[in-house]
């Protein structure tokens, strides 16, 4: 299947902004994925592929015993209960999610090397969360743009509580 930002289409800005505890603004998007099986299947295949491509799982799992799927929810992803697992795995999907965006919407490169690198599956990866290049042509240019952010988000039903600084 090929990959489409499609999913992109379920961030929706919701017009809220917050303040941080030191003055900055800070804009809240929600995403809200309405029932199309096809983007959605889409979408599963590229989250999957950040942390083991489709090219690599069979070699990376051999010598295991686990299928395919076992491989990837006993060694990749973060577990979906207990210890630090879910904390761990709403940080990755929100921190793949905004570099969909900086790369899809904003015209970013953005390398994606930071999930199929982890050694330990509960843990998040060392390091700035996204790096994000926009380079204007093909020589240097002062307009040249390199992003790093630090990427929290709240997977919950209740309410934003300012936790930003």
């Amino acid at each position: 299947m090929t990959w489409t930002s499609d999913h992109l289409d379920w961030l929706i800005d919701t017009g809220e902004v917050v303040v941080s505890v030191d003055g900055k603004e800070i804009s809240i998007y929600e995403f809200s994925r309405p029932a199309n099986e096809i983007v959605l299947s889409a979408w599963a295949t590229h989250f999957r592929n950040h942390y083991c491509s489709d090219n690599e799982i069979d070699i990376l799992r051999d010598g295991t015993g686990l299928t395919r799927e076992a491989f990837l929810t006993q060694r990749k992803f973060p577990t979906a209960d207990g210890g630090f697992g879910p904390a761990i795995r709403a940080g990755d999907f929100s921190e793949i999610l905004l570099s969909d965006y900086f790369q899809y919407v904003l015209d970013y490169w953005v390398p994606r090397t930071r999930y199929d690198r982890k050694t330990i599956q509960n843990e998040s990866t060392k390091g700035s969360d996204l790096l994000a290049f926009k380079l204007i042509g093909k020589d240097e240019s002062p307009k040249d743009t390199l992003a790093v952010c630090e990427v929290k988000s709240q997977l919950s039903n209740t309410p934003i509580q300012n936790k930003l600084q």
